[in-house]
């Protein structure tokens, strides 16, 4: 059965409009500067904090990524704190923050003469208070336990164990400076026992 259109059931093709390469297509070489005008740039909606850009240009689009920075502390970052060693002994150390790439670090220094003195550091990528606030636990975790004793004006170690920092010609137990002279002398006491030595850096954990 064939179906008869009529005249008036008869309707026109759309013409689709092609556009001709007389002008250049957006992100073609020969694309001209008026063109490159219209650039638009995505603002975020007020309030948001933007971890990505995207530029879109004649319809297409490349995205850009920025690192979120944290601000920088204010003055409300302290510059010093004091602690109280297993001891009972007051300690007060001095306060650097220093901000790089890979975040913050915070070193504290036992304020101190000479090479005596205790020494940590702590590392956190985003936030300098979160950096902060775990060196005061290494702080109170190195101040809980004390490893050198005094036998006859000598020191020597309490319980077999020693954990302190590396100094310039020497190293520093329990905040006392042991030139390597003294701390061989100390070891000397071991002689026949096996060791085991374990080194970190200054923002790793023992």
């Amino acid at each position: 059965m064939h179906r008869m259109i009529g005249a008036n059931s008869w309707r026109p093709r759309p013409t689709v409009r092609r556009p001709s390469r007389s002008q250049p297509l957006p992100g073609d070489p020969g694309e001209s500067r008026d063109n490159a005008s219209s650039t638009k740039t995505f603002q975020p909606s007020p309030g948001s904090t933007p971890l990505a850009r995207r530029r879109y240009i004649g319809g297409s689009s490349t995205k850009r990524h920025v690192i979120k920075k944290t601000d920088l502390p204010d003055d409300s970052f302290p510059a010093s704190e004091s602690f109280v060693d297993c001891c009972g002994k007051l300690r007060v150390f001095d306060l650097e923050l220093l901000e790089t790439g890979s975040g913050y670090f915070v070193r504290a220094t036992e304020h101190v003469s000479g090479n005596d003195g205790y020494a940590f550091a702590a590392h956190a990528e985003s936030d300098p208070w979160l950096a902060l606030g775990r060196l005061r636990q290494t702080i109170q975790s190195g101040l809980a336990t004390r490893y050198l004793v005094e036998e006859d004006h000598h020191p020597s170690l309490g319980h077999d164990v020693a954990v302190g920092h590396i100094a310039f010609g020497g190293v520093v137990v329990d905040g006392r400076y042991l030139s390597y002279d003294e701390f061989a002398v100390m070891l000397s006491a071991y002689e026949g026992w096996r060791f085991r030595i374990s080194i970190v850096d200054a923002y790793g954990t023992i």
